[in-house]
């Protein structure tokens, strides 16, 4: 049981170091865009999940190994961790909009649930199953 809260804690963590990285890196860009409205929202939550797929391969393929054994429950990250990201996301989008910014696709809680499980899933079927 502590294995899958050490597992899911760690996942999480890579996560959010992720998504706020990313939004403090891009957040002018991500803005433009959503101030523009060219792109339906749909598609940029398409976007956002082949960006995080992009992502989760570079994560497998610099760290080939599961970081810790098997768990109780295999696959619990894929539900854990994007409901923790996402969470955590629609709060920072909270406090984006409290201070006068716009919160962009990526400080909602679909936007972070979103990245989350494409990182999630893409590492699981590269590292994570059990063969």
């Amino acid at each position: 049981m502590l294995e899958i809260v050490i597992e899911v804690r760690g996942e999480i963590v890579i996560d959010l170091f992720l998504m706020i990285g990313l939004k403090w890196r891009f957040d002018d860009r991500f803005e433009y865009l959503e101030r523009r409205r060219t792109i339906p929202s749909y598609v940029t939550y398409v976007g956002v999940t082949v960006l995080a797929a992009f992502f989760g391969f570079v994560l497998s393929t610099l760290i080939p190994h599961k970081l810790l054994p098997t768990p109780a429950i295999p696959g619990i990250s894929l539900f854990l961790s994007p409901c923790a990201v996402g969470i955590v996301m629609k709060l920072v989008g909270d406090w984006q909009k409290d201070y006068q910014h716009r919160a962009t696709v990526l400080s909602t809680f679909w936007g972070g649930a979103l990245f989350a499980f494409g990182i999630a899933f893409v590492r699981w079927q590269m590292v994570g199953k059990v063969t």
